[in-house]
């Protein structure tokens, strides 16, 4: 048995444009190491190799820095900065506290200079300022917040320039430059995903199954989107569903996909009051999603707008095609954990 007998748990998932990378922790007594796990598109074709990265400790959090860089975020309070292909960490940053969060801002998504967030199990909001130098990726620390005595499970970066931050304590942090505030958006089990929306909304998924959308200038307003149909588990990640129109031009009802334990991806409409559509991706209790635009995949004639990524507990990822309606459409396609 090369890797031991314990179990991996998959609890993060970052999408690039050409792989998708998941990590977590092998649940097991005395065992700290751990790995990310690198998955290439073509694997959807029965093509290449996955392959693992050895990151010391359990990875908690995990993004993308443009396609060549995997940010991972881990137990043992580092960040780091990895060559995706080369398998090498670049640059690390040690911010004291086990990482349960990160969030980058549309410029470091794309590998260019901007801010990358962290959120630790000490209640602490990190802001970091990266760039790459002459080849090497720069992580630097710029802000510090302490929101709370609870762990920050969540953050995002909004258009407008503001920083959302979702803790235990089931407040939501919301911060500008040095100074910010705290809003309650109900909901009970914590703030355990955000998604912004881009409108002056945030969607905020809760540790009691619920999905609730709050306004985050002005007065918060929040409201209760699920209702009677929240998930049986904790809502542990959503993904915002891309912009499309109609044959007409006409922008069509944006939807928003989140992941529960109780093992289902519910999509939901962001306007109304209709019933969010249920998908079981059969991977067992889910800890991820997230969006990656285009598939060449087509839906009725015409082309897919994407894939629904999935990460479960159960070792197992799931990729979900999306019509060009941002419907899902046939069976997930799954893959067990490269252990």
């Amino acid at each position: 048995m090369k890797y031991g007998p314990w179990l991996e748990r998959l609890e993060a998932l970052a999408v690039g444009r050409e792989v998708v990378a998941t990590g977590g922790l092998r649940d097991a007594q005395g065992v700290t190491t751990a790995r990310a796990h690198v998955v290439p598109l073509s694997l959807l074709d029965d093509k290449g190799t996955a392959w693992s990265i050895e990151t010391e400790d359990a990875v908690r959090a995990l993004a993308f820095a443009g396609d060549a860089l995997l940010l991972t975020g881990s137990d043992d309070g580092r960040v780091i900065a990895w060559d995706v292909t080369g398998q090498r960490p670049l640059v690390a940053i040690g911010l004291k506290a086990p990482v349960r969060a990160i969030a980058i801002d549309s410029a470091v998504a794309r590998g260019d200079a901007g801010k990358i967030a962290v959120g630790t199990l000490d209640g602490t909001l990190h802001v970091l300022d990266f760039a790459v130098q002459g080849g090497t990726p720069k992580l630097t620390p710029a802000l510090q917040h302490a929101l709370s005595d609870g762990a920050i499970f969540a953050a995002a970066f909004d258009p407008s320039g503001l920083l959302l931050a979702g803790g235990a304590d089931g407040q939501l942090y919301i911060v500008q430059g040095s100074t910010g505030r705290t809003v309650s958006p109900g909901g009970d089990g914590g703030i355990r995903a955000l998604a912004c929306i881009g409108d002056g909304r945030a969607a905020v998924g809760c540790g009691d199954g619920s999905l609730r959308l709050c306004f985050i200038v002005g007065d918060v307003e929040a409201q209760d989107r699920s209702g009677d149909h929240g998930h049986l588990g904790a809502l542990r990640s959503l993904a915002l569903g891309p912009v499309v129109t109609d044959d007409a031009g006409r922008e069509q009802p944006r939807r928003i996909f989140s992941a529960g334990e109780d093992g289902v991806v519910k999509s939901w409409f962001v306007d109304g009051a209709r019933r969010p559509k249920t998908i079981d991706v059969s991977i067992g209790p889910l800890t991820a999603i997230a969006f990656q635009s285009g598939a060449p995949v087509m839906v009725d004639k015409r082309p897919a707008v994407g894939r629904l990524w999935c990460a479960s507990t159960a070792r197992k990822l799931a990729a979900l095609v999306l019509g060009p309606d941002v419907e899902p459409f046939g069976a997930a396609v799954t893959f067990g954990s490269q252990l």
